[in-house]
C-alpha cells in the first residue's frame, strides 16, 4: 500500500492518485529432480492473479482484477493471456468538449492476450457505464467484439464494438426533458471510426446516421424519418424559444443532411440537406395557414443558412381575409447573427383569392435594404370581399383591379398612392342609410344621398390607397353611377374618404374569421 503519491504529478491523468493497493500472486507446483533445472526453463505457462485498487483525491476509485497466465520460452517473455480482466470505476471526471463528463459507475469484463507483437481484447460481458454530462444522466452499454493492436504498425489498429446510450430525461437549455436512445455499431480501421445506427428522441423521432470519425473531424449522413409534430410536444417548447410568434398545430416532417464538424476550429457545416413538411397548419403572429406543405434543399454553416429550390403550397392563408391556394418557388440566405439581413429570391408564385389573383415581382428581396414591391390585384370580387367580412349596413358586388406599391424600409411596410379601379360594366352598391336619414332632417342633399345609396348602380369606382408607418390606412373612393329610383336615374358622382387603423382592423377581422381555436387565442392575445 502506497499512501503518499504526491511526487507522482502527471497533469494529463484525469485522476490525481492518492493511494494504490496492489497484489500479484501465483500458485503453481513444479517438482524438479535435482540438477534438472532445464525443466523449469522450458515451463511455458505461469498462472498469475492480479488485483489493484487505486483511489484519487476526490474519492475516485478504480478496481482491477485479473486471472492471467504468463507464457515464456527459454526465459524469454512471449505473451500474457487473460482468462478474465474485470474493471470497475467510480466518480471519475473526464474533460469532454470543455465540460466534465462524470463516470459515476463503470463495470467491464474482458479477455485477451498481450504478446511481443500485438495485443487483442474482447468483451466477455458488456461494459456498463452510468455517467453525467451537461447536467444530464445517462447509461451506456459497450460491447467490444474485437480489438487488435499491432505495436509495430499502429496505423493497423482495428476494433469492432456496439454502443447503446439511454437517457430517460435528456434536457438542454432550449429543449425540455425528452427520452433519448442512441444505438450504433462501430468499426475502427485505418485510424477512422465508422458507425451506423439510430438516435431516438421521444417515442416518435428517429434519426439514422452513417458516420466517419477521425482525429480532425466527424462526417455523418443523417436521415430523419417521418414524424408527427403533435406527437412530440417538446418541439413546441423548442419552437417557442427560437420563434415565439410561431405555433404549429400539426405537421408531418422528414429530412436528411450531410453533417461535417471540425474538432480543431469548432466549425460545423450541413450539405445536401433536404426538408419535407406536409399537412401542416400553423400560425405566425396573426397570420394563419391551413393545409400547407413546404419542401426545400439547404446547406448551412456557423454563419448562415442557404435555402434552395423551396416549393411552398398553402391551401388557405388568412390574416383578416382568406386567400388561397398559394404556391411559390424561392430561395433564401439567412445569417444567424442577424436574420434581418436575410435575402429572399422569389422565382415563381401564384396567389388566388377573393375571386381573383394577386401577384408580386419574381426577383430578389434584401430585407436589409429599402425596396418597392408593386402588389398587383386582378379581378378581385367585391362581393367575395363582403362575403368574408359581412355587414348588415353595406352590400356591394363587382370586380376591381389595380396595383398597390408597397415600400419596405428595413423593418416596416408602407403604401404610397396605390389604386384599385372597377372593371366594366361596374357593379351594385346598397347602403343602409337609415342613420343618415335620421340626421338629414330637412336637408334635401342628405335626403337625396340617402336615397341614392340605398340602390346605387355604379359604372366607375376608383380608390386611392395610402398606408403610413403609424398603421393608418387612408382610402379615397370615387364612385360614378345612379339609382334608377331616384330623380329618374340622374347620374351621381360620390367622393368618400375613409381612415382606419389597419393593424387593429386586420386583427379584428382575423378574430371574426378564425379557422380554429388556436388561432382565435393567439389573435385575442395580440388584441389584449
Amino acid at each position: 500500500e502506497t499512501n503518499n503519491l504526491m511526487s507522482l504529478n502527471v497533469p494529463e491523468l484525469p485522476v490525481q492518485l492518492e493511494s494504490v493497493i496492489w497484489q500479484l500472486s501465483s500458485n503453481d507446483q513444479l517438482a524438479l529432480p535435482l540438477l534438472k533445472i532445464q525443466q523449469a526453463v522450458n515451463k511455458t505457462h505461469w498462472p498469475v492473479s492480479a488485483k489493484a485498487v487505486a483511489k484519487g483525491k476526490k474519492n475516485e476509485t478504480l478496481n482491477l482484477s485479473s486471472e492471467l497466465s504468463v507464457e515464456q520460452k527459454q526465459w524469454q517473455f512471449n505473451s500474457v493471456n487473460f482468462d478474465h480482466l474485470n474493471l470497475q470505476l467510480h466518480n471519475v471526471a473526464l474533460p469532454v468538449a470543455e465540460q466534465s463528463l462524470i463516470i459515476n459507475k463503470l463495470t467491464a469484463a474482458f479477455s485477451g492476450q498481450i504478446s511481443n507483437e500485438a495485443a487483442t481484447l474482447q468483451s466477455t460481458e458488456s461494459t456498463h457505464i452510468e455517467f453525467s454530462h451537461l447536467n444530464n444522466d445517462a447509461t451506456a452499454v459497450v460491447s467490444f467484439s474485437h480489438v487488435f493492436y499491432p505495436y509495430s504498425e499502429p496505423d493497423d489498429i482495428t476494433a469492432e464494438l456496439g454502443l447503446s446510450i439511454h437517457a430517460d430525461a435528456l434536457s438542454f437549455d432550449q429543449l425540455p426533458q425528452i427520452k433519448a436512445a442512441f444505438n450504433s455499431d462501430f468499426k475502427y480501421r485505418q485510424q477512422k471510426l465508422i458507425g451506423n445506427g439510430e438516435l431516438r428522441l421521444g417515442e416518435h423521432i428517429r434519426v439514422q446516421h452513417h458516420s466517419e470519425i477521425t482525429t480532425n473531424r466527424i462526417q455523418s449522413k443523417v436521415k430523419i424519418h417521418d414524424f408527427n409534430w403533435k406527437q412530440t410536444p417538446q418541439l413546441d417548447a423548442l419552437l417557442k424559444h427560437f420563434a415565439p410568434q410561431v405555433v404549429i398545430s400539426k405537421a408531418t416532417i422528414n429530412g436528411h443532411a450531410d453533417v461535417n464538424f471540425d474538432w480543431n476550429d469548432n466549425r460545423w457545416q450541413l450539405d445536401n440537406g433536404q426538408v419535407d413538411i406536409q399537412q401542416s397548419d400553423w400560425v405566425a403572429d396573426t397570420l394563419s395557414a391551413v393545409d400547407s406543405s413546404l419542401n426545400f434543399q439547404f446547406n448551412a454553416n456557423n454563419e448562415q443558412l442557404h435555402v434552395n429550390n423551396a416549393q411552398l403550397y398553402i391551401s388557405s392563408v388568412q390574416q383578416g381575409f382568406t386567400l388561397g391556394p398559394v404556391t411559390a418557388e424561392f430561395g433564401a440566405q439567412i445569417p444567424f447573427d442577424n436574420p434581418k439581413q436575410s435575402t429572399l429570391n422569389l422565382t415563381s408564385h401564384s396567389i388566388k383569392g377573393l375571386g381573383g389573383s394577386i401577384s408580386i415581382p419574381n426577383q430578389s428581396y434584401s430585407m436589409a435594404n429599402k425596396f418597392a414591391l408593386p402588389v398587383v390585384f386582378e379581378e378581385i370580387s367585391l362581393g367575395e370581399l363582403m362575403r368574408q367580412y359581412p355587414s348588415n349596413k353595406v352590400a356591394i358586388d363587382g370586380n376591381v383591379s389595380g396595383t398597390i406599391p408597397v415600400h419596405w424600409d428595413s423593418n416596416q411596410f408602407t403604401v404610397d398612392r396605390g389604386y384599385l379601379n372597377a372593371l366594366a360594366p361596374g357593379g351594385h352598391l346598397q347602403v343602409d342609410s337609415s342613420a343618415l336619414v335620421s340626421v338629414a332632417g330637412n336637408n334635401p342633399s342628405l335626403q337625396t344621398l340617402a336615397g341614392v345609396l340605398s340602390n346605387f348602380y355604379y359604372q366607375q369606382l376608383s380608390t386611392v390607397i395610402d398606408y403610413d408607418k403609424n398603421g393608418k390606412l387612408t382610402l379615397a373612393v370615387k364612385l360614378k353611377g345612379s339609382n334608377p329610383e331616384v330623380e329618374n336615374g340622374r347620374p351621381v358622382e360620390l367622393n368618400v374618404n375613409l381612415e382606419e387603423d389597419l393593424p387593429a382592423l386586420m386583427k379584428g377581422l382575423t378574430l371574426s374569421n378564425s379557422l380554429n381555436e388556436a388561432i382565435r387565442k393567439r389573435v385575442q392575445q395580440k388584441i389584449n
